[in-house]
């Protein structure tokens, strides 16, 4: 019996945005039926997107994976497992918490060193054929056995939730006959038939290109075929615009509103401005953002730092403890403990409002009157030891917004609102005390009052902001139409020395040009977009003119073609013209992968006009021709792009006919732009 059509038409799209954060992983998804949907237009989107319910039942797991021996015969194995099922091994007792793997997120980003010691401690201590694997290319550019890395972790986190995620769909979305699997690794790079499958994946808003492109490669690992980083702090605002707007309280034209996403490892922040237009919502990136490491678990850190230093300071108390809470399998290790003191310290930090004391409860832990701790079960907090947790991430989270402020001020704007989103601010403190810094008439930090919000509880919780702003981001990747780029791209050109004053450079890169006689500085960075440039969404086209000499003598004898090499190159430093190409050490300059070679036979040449090289004698005679190379930007596409006109000379800009004259050489090549932009950082 054939299947009913899926209901209100065939589904086009289906997007999925995958949030595997330090401490929890949550995912939504949303089924398009085609590429009409507009931010800011739309009505009812969010309703689209459908929230995963994983197996606790809740619309989050932990973040976290072990390995469990199984025994096959004779033979023994290893076997990964993840997210709720480490959760049941560690109730059952079949593993302890030391053998958990966690946070191997935030070990990426530059986490404090505690963190890389404990997870490097952990994989030191797996057996050997769990340690050594043989990793996939597209993660380490080689294919030998190496020891597991903290990427290969998250890349096995995102592997499970998206296959999850993936048959989850199956399952509820039984018209669009996808395959049912019960062994979640045949998800493993499956594309659907017929439809357009994206995932949209987080990551912190100051990510570097590599850490970006390193999460690429994960993701590719992990079996996703078209992976979307997409900077956190951008997709909760963009949440936010769609939810005011579905709201029918947008924010009006001109208004600057200034995210903070505090999540379980870092904190993040990113302004965007709604422009005025008579075309609905038109959003640009208006400064750099930021990022601090002080997420919600920095005060559980400070927390189990507290109460492990007064423990610590007598050794038989913190024997006592340990034994106390001895299972059959014998006493609970200290590790094991601050891991318990960590997740135990959650409940009461996230009721603390500031007025009362609070307590951890922990079955088992024993009376230690010396310290204070008087009940059994307990240990009691005072109100400013709670306020003493919260400081660290307070003052650091205070720093980035005013440092953010600076920048809003200095670009000519103020700040009109800040919105609070992610699980830290699930804190009814936090959220108290960034009040208090920014809403008062009088003391404001800002100078001047700046009303402070978080997300409307109607449609998602804090803490699932950025994975519903990230799809919304994926359906309209137009919604922000200007972004602020973070890498820098150059060609390197041959330079007259006497245009560039007062720079030095090595003697083997200064020579005289044989064809015009002028000393030039040989490869120098003549940049067509620079780090930091905000650029728009719709096409953009920078060009570079150049000219070349064909000589005669550099033509092929067998061809009797000459061979044009033009190279694009990157710098994710401080982008300046001049600098020299071929000393990345100091530049930051790099080549981008596969140069542009193009080919021109002499027929093509016919056109170029012959000049003899300045002073030769007999004349070295040679081909002139003028050329531009062209960077274009348009949507998610990036194209390198060489011209020359048949006459080998370049005509006025009025028009490109003029330019180029009819039928110019054009070669062109696409580069991969994933990482490079701010916002969704990807490439179609």
């Amino acid at each position: 019996m054939p299947q009913t059509p899926y209901p209100g038409g065939e589904v086009t799209r289906i997007l999925i945005s995958l949030d595997v954060g330090s401490s929890e992983t949550k995912a939504v998804y949303m089924l398009l039926r085609s590429d009409g949907l507009r931010l800011g237009h739309t009505e009812s989107v969010l309703r689209k997107a459908i929230p995963v319910v994983w197996e606790n039942g809740q619309a989050s797991i932990p973040t976290q994976l072990a390995y469990v021996a199984d025994t096959i015969s004779d033979t023994l194995t290893y076997r990964q497992i993840w997210g709720c099922e480490v959760t049941q091994y560690l109730e059952d007792g079949k593993i302890q918490g030391e053998d958990v793997l966690r946070y191997f997120k935030p070990v990426l980003w530059g986490a404090d060193q505690r963190d890389r010691d404990i997870l490097r401690n952990q994989i030191r201590r797996l057996p050997q054929a769990v340690r050594e694997t043989a990793m996939l290319k597209d993660l380490t550019g080689q294919g030998r056995r190496r020891h597991i890395e903290p990427a290969d972790l998250y890349a096995d986190s995102l592997r499970y939730a998206y296959a999850y995620v993936l048959r989850k769909i199956a399952e509820s979305e039984r018209e669009l006959l996808l395959p049912l699997h019960d062994d979640l690794n045949l998800y493993h790079g499956f594309v659907p038939d017929g439809i357009q499958l994206e995932v949209g994946i987080p990551l912190p808003g100051a990510s570097t290109t590599e850490q970006v492109q390193l999460v690429i490669a994960a993701a590719r690992k992990a079996g996703i075929a078209n992976p979307f980083p997409v900077a956190e702090p951008t997709a909760a605002l963009t949440y936010y615009f769609q939810s005011e707007f579905e709201m029918e309280n947008p924010p009006p034209d001109g208004s600057t509103v200034m995210v903070v996403d505090q999540g379980g490892g870092s904190a993040d922040v990113q302004v965007l401005c709604r422009q005025q237009s008579n075309h609905g919502f038109l959003v640009r990136e208006m400064v750099h953002g930021d990022t601090e490491w002080c997420g919600g678990r920095l005060a559980n850190e400070i927390c189990r730092k507290g109460i492990m230093t007064m423990l610590k300071a007598y050794p038989s108390d913190m024997h006592k403890v340990l034994d106390s809470l001895a299972t059959p399998e014998g006493p609970m290790t200290v590790r094991e403990f601050e891991i318990l003191l960590e997740q135990k310290f959650e409940k009461p930090k996230r009721g603390f409002t500031g007025r009362d004391p609070a307590e951890i409860r922990i079955d088992g832990f024993p009376s230690i009157p010396s310290l204070g701790y008087n009940q059994i079960g307990r240990i009691p907090l005072s109100q400013e030891d709670m306020a003493e947790m919260f400081a660290l991430s307070i003052d650091k989270i205070n720093a980035m917004i005013c440092r953010t402020i600076e920048k809003v001020h200095e670009a000519g704007a103020t700040v009109d609102k800040i919105l609070l989103v992610g699980g830290g601010f699930n804190s009814r403190y936090m959220r108290n005390r960034i009040r208090l810094t920014y809403e008062s008439t009088e003391d404001s930090a800002a100078g001047y009052p700046i009303p402070v919000a978080a997300p409307h509880e109607r449609a998602t919780s804090s803490s699932s902001t950025v994975a519903y702003g990230s799809l919304l981001l994926l359906a309209d990747k137009a919604f922000i139409n200007e972004r602020i780029i973070r890498r820098g791209f150059c060609v390197a050109w041959d330079k007259d020395k006497s245009e560039i004053p007062g720079r030095r450079y090595p003697a083997h890169r200064v020579f005289r040009d044989p064809h015009d006689n002028v000393v030039c500085v040989r490869e120098v960075a003549r940049y067509l977009i620079r780090a930091g440039d905000r650029l728009p969404w719709s096409k953009y086209v920078e060009v570079c003119e150049g000219w070349r000499a064909l000589s005669l003598q550099e033509k092929g004898q067998i061809k009797h073609q000459w061979t044009i090499r033009e190279a694009l190159y990157y710098c994710d430093k401080a982008c300046r013209d001049n600098d020299l190409v071929r000393d990345s050490t100091r530049s930051g300059i790099h080549p981008m992968p596969n140069p542009i070679l193009f080919e021109l036979s002499e027929k093509e040449c016919e056109g170029f006009e012959f000049r003899a090289a300045d002073g030769s004698d007999p004349p070295d005679w040679y081909r002139y021709v003028q050329y531009e190379v062209a960077l274009i930007l348009e949507g998610m596409r990036m194209t390198f792009e060489l011209r020359i006109p048949r006459s080998g000379k370049l005509g006025p800009k009025r028009s490109y006919l003029e330019r180029y004259g009819p039928d110019p050489i054009v070669k062109s090549g696409e580069y991969d732009n994933r990482g490079v932009f701010k916002l969704i950082d990807s490439y179609v």
